[in-house]
């Protein structure tokens, strides 16, 4: 069964983007390109008609996905498990360029301490957050990780970042449907004419009434590999809703153009 979605432009940053039937009856949008939520109005919209979105589970979902950087498993209570590692290739760059700005400071609070002074203890300390950042993007791009348990009427997200490990669990009952979006790129990338690679794409787990839930974001996926990750959600998800007492369909809604089967 395929659903109906309309093209509309998002009053915050104007980019085109797709809501779904759910959306539609609620009328609430929902960008993820700014994560802006906004009220559906008839100016918004840029298409004429329905649009028509293909469904996101293929007819066979590949066992296996067509990653390394996607792993399944199944825990001490036979409950599904996808870890979801990241696929980007390592900051090698701006990981010595880290290494570089983090030294300098070393050297030269070593040398402020020896001689106290107020302005050579107080003036670097914004070259230390931009090096404590620059830091935990490097730790991003190797430790960044998400572990996702399906449990017996939830999806519990462990995510692993450069130092914290967050954990949140999300009810099937209030997933309303599931997109591939390309990740959003910083303003430097963006505007960078010498930026060609593709963009890394995300899951996004859309909720009635809530903000969306990010899987795999920020860790470097390609289409193919996010498209089999939110697929394989979906399946899940509705075939946890088809065993529960009070089972509902699940919204489905990916990008123009791009399809759910993996190849």
């Amino acid at each position: 069964m395929r659903e109906m979605e309309r093209q509309v432009s998002c009053p915050f940053c104007k980019t085109p983007t797709r809501v779904t039937e759910g959306e539609l009856i609620d009328k609430r949008g929902f960008c993820a390109f700014c994560d802006a939520r906004f009220d559906l109005v008839p100016e918004m919209f840029v298409a004429d008609g329905p649009h028509r979105t293909v469904a996101m589970v293929a007819s066979s979902l590949p066992a296996l996905a067509p990653t390394s950087k996607m792993a399944i498993a199944r825990d001490t209570d036979d409950h599904e498990v996808i870890t979801v590692s990241s696929a980007g290739p390592f900051p090698i760059q701006l990981g010595l360029f880290t290494v570089f700005w983090l030294g300098f400071l070393v050297f030269w609070y070593a040398n402020a301490i020896a001689r106290p002074n107020l302005v050579t203890l107080v003036f670097p300390l914004l070259h230390v957050a931009v090096g404590v950042g620059m830091a935990r993007k490097v730790l991003q791009a190797v430790r960044g990780r998400d572990r996702l348990r399906f449990g017996d009427d939830a999806l519990t997200l462990e995510r692993r970042g450069a130092i914290r490990i967050r954990t949140r669990s999300v009810r099937y009952d209030d997933i309303i449907a599931v997109r591939v979006e390309a990740q959003p790129r910083p303003m430097w990338e963006r505007n960078s004419f010498w930026s060609s690679r593709p963009s890394d794409q995300r899951v996004l787990l859309l909720r009635a009434g809530a903000d969306p839930v990010y899987v795999a974001n920020g860790l470097g996926h390609s289409v193919d590999a996010a498209a089999w990750l939110a697929a394989w959600i979906e399946r899940t998800v509705r075939s946890a809703r088809r065993s529960g007492p009070e089972a509902r369909p699940l919204t489905r809604g990916h990008r123009e153009g791009e399809s759910g089967q993996c190849q």
